[in-house]
């Protein structure tokens, strides 16, 4: 686990530059999808892994980033609580399909006055 981590950080800081070829950009959104999936969910409550989530959302196609709104899903709720996780949810909602969106707040759906009345640290 600590090696993928380790992976999952180093891929982070390439893709990250701005001043990188599209095609290598492409690959390494490959290379991150390949080693986060399935993972997701316990790598989200850690700040940096949701740094690189929010990349990965950012940059990935629709198609490509399904995988992490698929394993997000059902969690939507507590990571908006999240001191990291709100962040992504915002990138979620900012950077998916229309199709995708209408399911995070479908799944958001019921829990808006849990979230509004909740007490920030």
């Amino acid at each position: 686990n600590l090696k993928t981590i380790t992976k999952i950080k180093a891929l982070w800081e390439k893709g990250r530059v701005n001043d990188i070829a599209p095609e290598k950009r492409s690959e390494i959104v490959k290379e991150l999808k390949e080693c986060m999936e399935g993972k997701v969910e316990s790598l989200m409550f850690k700040h940096d892994l949701a740094r690189v989530v929010q990349l990965l959302l950012r940059l990935a196609k629709s198609e490509e980033s399904s995988f992490i709104v698929k394993e997000l899903l059902p969690h939507v709720c507590e990571l908006s609580k999240a001191k990291y996780g709100k962040f992504t949810v915002n990138c979620m909602l900012k950077n998916t399909s229309p199709k995708q969106r209408k399911l995070i707040f479908k799944s958001l759906s019921g829990q808006i006055k849990k979230l509004t009345f909740m007490q920030r640290l």
